[in-house]
């Protein structure tokens, strides 16, 4: 049951992050395209600060697919499925 119910927030949460990514690319492309005109005045501190921000969202995208793994092997601990997904673990180590 803690799997499942860990394995749920974590999925949320990741979607959650994707949509946070498009939205600061947005953001980011919107004030990339401000800087060609003259008249507009564009905040670089903002731009690196949306940047910052990216870095951040996709560290706790990479964190957030290793918890759902971790909450998998929960589900599957002490099944006959419980081998073959650390023989694909493995796999995408050795990768």
């Amino acid at each position: 049951m803690t799997g499942i119910f860990l394995f749920v927030i974590l999925f949320f949460v990741l979607v959650m992050l994707v949509v946070m990514t498009y939205q600061l690319r947005s953001v980011e492309h919107k004030h990339k395209a401000t800087e060609d005109d003259p008249l507009v005045e564009t905040n670089e501190k903002a731009l690196s600060g949306i940047i910052g921000s990216q870095e951040f969202v996709y560290t706790a995208i990479v964190l957030t697919g290793i918890g759902l793994v971790a909450s998998i092997y929960l589900l599957v601990r002490g099944t006959v499925w419980e081998g073959h997904l650390m023989e694909w673990l493995n796999i995408v180590v050795r990768l």
